[in-house]
């Protein structure tokens, strides 16, 4: 039921489904725990929303910044750097710099910060994870850095971002 309500939304926001399901549908009889289903369910609907953000975007940004913003989605859990999508892009460093900037109003590593944050407000949220183990799983090098890095963007640690979620319930 869940994969069809992927597929409807998929098709309702025009978002091209063959490729988002075909190799999920393939995989399926591979798991074997609730446990497998549950994370093969989650990246479906979490590549479903990336191909909707990217969907979303196509229209205002130039190729090379979407080919950026594709390497970041796809790799944003490694330790990646402007070089690395630049690279993956096909243009010098200092022209996705520029352009990039220019495309989004946000340099390289402030747009991948924020990718990042967004993804670990949404493993707080899952409660799946402890946030001691989130950083890593982000790309993050130390949790310093991804405390620091997620009160910036948040307004509060992530430990108070947690607790906030638990008095909103």
């Amino acid at each position: 039921e869940l994969v069809n309500i992927a597929r409807r939304v998929a098709r309702e926001t025009g978002v091209d489904s063959t490729g988002l399901f075909a190799k999920a549908l393939h995989d399926i009889a591979k798991y074997e725990t609730a446990d497998d289903i549950r994370c093969w369910v989650l990246d479906i609907f979490d590549r479903l929303v990336q191909a909707i953000e990217m969907r979303d975007i196509r229209g205002n940004y130039s190729d090379i910044t979407l080919k950026a913003i594709k390497y970041i989605t796809e790799n944003y859990n490694r330790n990646i750097s402007l070089n690395d999508a630049a690279e993956y892009s096909g243009v010098s460093s200092t022209y996705l710099s520029r352009v990039f900037k220019e495309d989004t109003g946000k340099g390289f590593v402030e747009y991948l910060n924020s990718f990042r944050i967004e993804k670990a407000k949404i493993l707080i949220q899952s409660g799946d994870i402890v946030i001691k183990e989130i950083y890593s799983d982000l790309g993050f090098n130390n949790y310093n850095y991804f405390f620091k890095v997620f009160k910036e963007y948040v307004g509060m640690t992530p430990n108070e971002y947690e607790e906030s979620l638990k008095i909103n319930a």
